[in-house]
């Protein structure tokens, strides 16, 4: 099996673009060799293809396809690497190394990396499930983490037709329960947690973008977790019902 999130931009640490070698020894050892000046020239040289070979991020994108997106420097957030280095006046390979120099590796990046050719593929893989591969942010967090899901519906199976609506739904509930022995969830059934959703699959909308990364889907009439609403027509009642959930010894994937 795989899980799959339908954007072709990925979301993690900016300083993942360097080669390794430059990242061994923790952040202090990467802070010193970056602001060592024959080091940095020797990591420039191998992120433009002149040396050590590696999963080369820089080489899968380029400049104006990588936006910060975290920084602990806020005059790098919400602009792409070509856009900071116009600003700056410097080399787009330069002004890259000094945002993970001046932020103190903190930056993180929102990177174009997928085509939507294979993410329909893999969405459409009978052993595909879909997940959100997301996580909070102090900054403005990519929007698979609020809108994986509602997405899914919206684009492939309203829009495109690319899955039917139950096959969608199995690849968010029953299948990943089933992989991850949760036998009490992913099911409407006797016996099952009542984690339960009540959309209007006509109206469903998903409104999240890399500006507005927490905006609220529409269509959705009411969540409920372990039984006890957590939205209700369209607002969030602040309850937390949620449980830490730990996989059984005895339930088997079928």
């Amino acid at each position: 099996h795989c899980d799959v999130y339908p954007y072709v931009t990925a979301n993690t640490q900016f300083s993942s673009i360097l080669p390794p070698w430059s990242l061994a020894g923790g952040k202090d050892a990467l802070l010193n060799r970056l602001r060592t000046p024959e080091l940095r020239a020797q990591v420039i040289r191998d992120l433009k293809g002149g040396g050590a070979v590696f999963e080369n991020l820089y080489l899968a994108s380029g400049w104006d396809k990588i936006l910060i997106n975290e920084c602990t420097c806020p005059a790098f957030v919400g602009k792409t690497i070509a856009q900071i280095a116009a600003e700056m006046g410097k080399d787009p390979f330069e002004a890259a190394m000094d945002v993970i120099v001046e932020g103190d590796n903190s930056a993180m990046m929102i990177i174009e990396l997928m085509c939507e050719e294979d993410v329909a593929a893999v969405l459409q893989a009978p052993h595909s499930m879909v997940c959100t591969d997301g996580f909070p942010s102090q900054g403005k967090c990519h929007p698979r983490y609020t809108s994986s899901f509602i997405r899914v519906l919206e684009k492939y199976v309203r829009q495109e037709h690319l899955l039917s609506l139950p096959e969608a739904i199995r690849k968010m509930t029953s299948m990943p329960a089933e992989k991850l022995r949760l036998p009490d969830r992913g099911r409407i059934a006797p016996g099952c947690k009542a984690d339960l959703l009540l959309l209007d699959p006509e109206r469903i909308h998903d409104t999240a973008d890399y500006d507005r990364p927490d905006s609220l889907a529409q269509g959705l009439e009411l969540v409920m977790i372990n039984g006890i609403p957590a939205l209700e027509h369209g607002e969030n009642t602040g309850v937390c019902a949620g449980s830490v959930l730990r996989r059984s010894r005895t339930a088997k994937s079928k």
